[in-house]
């Protein structure tokens, strides 16, 4: 295929920023004579339309031009792509940065522009199921280009808004009915990371928002902020408080952006205090029997509130309703003003455009069992303790 005919930006989610110092790597090893684009291994993965195709396998036998070259042979050659689709272009899944090195090193050794071309390995975008789509462009095999949790999570959420089913899981990871919980930190998150200035999905990793995390709270001073990005000196006996202060980085943090978008990231979030930060990881490292303790502590908060919650028979079922639903008539007296400082009291926000709630009970109650499983989450050792632990396991009344 002809570079020109093909486009980076994608129909499922979003595509990584671009490294330039990846680029200019590859432009190096193309240079050094290892410009292999017939490689099986290097072949870009391409999205496309089977009409389209077709069109121009046409126009390639028009063109006395073999459709079905034999194995000797060199596969057809579809330079007039762009003439023949009415300049539709062919989406790319996978290989954005080799192609902008082979730019990179045409012009560099001013080769002739029909150099400009890539083997491509087309994916049929009417046929390609859902969850292979989402893992032809999550899984990359370039190690050295590897997705931060943010390019992961942005494709999995994109995933998951056309399919909802996709991520079903099985009984035992769904068991527990408290996923809209997961989700509510995750979109906060993506949410926090859309406010930074840059592409922070893609270029903040998981170790630079756990420090975030630790250092940013509900109720950050400046103070805090500043020693995060900018650690003080290690102040000595002849120097005042004023001169311990640093305007040097901290190390290992935030190492994918510049200095100029550090001290931006810096002063927004210095300036936006309704960011918010959330501690994932006490999430992702949850344990099988933390998640039991969750559950448990739901389970007794929704029967001090409903004398008959829902009955599960079969508790394998996948389509379980969620836990929260046994208490939503409970909260029919909270007002959406109610909500909205229960938003701002946490810094979870859940009337987001795209994620509406059918009512204010319903959006209450996934505020009260974020403010639950967030107090057990921070307290889970007490919760763990021999004699609560009795009590959990005792039946709710």
């Amino acid at each position: 295929m002809p570079i020109k005919a093909l486009i980076s930006t994608w129909s499922l989610g979003k595509n990584r920023r671009l490294d330039m110092k990846h680029v200019r790597n590859l432009c190096a090893i193309f240079t050094q004579g290892r410009l292999n684009r017939r490689a099986e291994e290097n072949h870009l993965l391409v999205l496309y339309s089977r009409a389209d195709v077709s069109r121009m396998m046409e126009h390639l036998q028009r063109r006395e031009l073999s459709a079905k070259p034999k194995a000797s042979e060199e596969l057809p050659f579809f330079d007039k792509w762009l003439y023949v689709n009415h300049d539709r272009p062919v989406e790319v899944m996978a290989g954005q940065h080799r192609i902008k090195a082979l730019e990179a090193y045409v012009q560099e050794t001013g080769a002739n522009e029909e150099e400009l071309w890539w083997t491509c390995e087309f994916y049929d975008k009417d046929t390609l199921p859902l969850n292979l789509n989402l893992k032809l462009r999550v899984n990359r095999q370039d190690p050295g280009m590897a997705d931060s949790h943010g390019q992961v999570w942005v494709q999995v959420v994109a995933a998951l808004s056309q399919d909802p089913k996709l991520f079903s899981g099985t009984a035992v990871q769904v068991k527990d009915q408290m996923t809209d919980y997961w989700f509510t930190i995750f979109r906060s998150i993506l949410q926090t990371l859309s406010q930074l200035p840059g592409d922070a999905a893609n270029e903040v990793e998981l170790a630079d928002w756990k420090k975030m995390s630790e250092f940013l709270g509900l109720t950050r001073t400046n103070d805090q902020v500043r020693t995060l990005f900018y650690p003080p000196l290690s102040p000595s006996s002849s120097s005042s408080p004023a001169t311990t202060q640093s305007t040097k980085r901290r190390p290992g943090f935030l190492t994918a952006i510049d200095d100029a978008r550090y001290e931006e990231i810096y002063s927004r979030i210095l300036m936006t205090s309704r960011l918010r930060f959330t501690n994932i990881h006490r999430l992702i490292s949850l344990s099988k029997e933390d998640g039991k303790v969750l559950f448990q502590v739901m389970n007794h908060v929704i029967a001090w509130l409903n004398a008959t919650p829902t009955t599960i028979s079969n508790q394998r079922d996948n389509n379980k309703p969620p836990l929260r639903a046994d208490i939503v008539g409970t909260l029919n007296h909270c007002s959406d003003r109610d909500v909205r400082e229960a938003e701002k009291r946490l810094g979870i926000f859940v009337w987001e455009p795209g994620h509406h709630y059918s009512s204010t009970p319903e959006a209450a109650s996934i505020l009260l069992q974020y403010e639950v499983l967030d107090f057990v989450l921070q307290h889970l050792g007490d919760f763990k303790s021999p004699s609560v632990k009795l009590y959990l396991e005792q039946a709710p009344r």
